[in-house]
């Protein structure tokens, strides 16, 4: 599996950051709206804590899919993991493996890019 899924892992946003920042990630929260893109992948690794709302998060190349809802949290294992995500909206707290500052423009890449 290309990537780490947990369920009911914590209940408030506190919780959240409280995890992340003992993993020694840098936690910082955001609000997503609503989004239904394209397949990409990130230059950065991460763990999505949702606090709220849900949002499914669907592999390109298995066409796996799986939702996540508030309490769960997922990681990829494999690294430029290529997906998509689809939500009406959701909150979460995303726990960044280094330094947020450092992560390069655009935080979406396109999938050629990795050719």
């Amino acid at each position: 599996m290309p990537y780490d899924l947990k369920l009911n892992q914590f209940s408030t946003e506190e919780e959240a950051v409280a995890l992340a920042t003992a993993a020694g990630q840098f936690p910082m929260a955001f609000d997503f709206d609503t989004v239904h893109n394209d397949f990409h992948w990130h230059n950065f690794e991460a763990m999505l804590y949702v606090v709220s709302g849900e949002i499914t998060i669907t592999e390109r190349d298995t066409g796996d899919a799986c939702t996540l809802t508030s309490g769960s949290t997922i990681r990829a294992t494999t690294p430029q993991l290529v997906h998509k995500e689809d939500t009406e909206g959701y909150r979460a707290v995303l726990g960044f493996l280094r330094d947020p500052a450092e992560i390069k423009q655009p935080i979406d890449r396109d999938p050629a890019l990795l050719a």
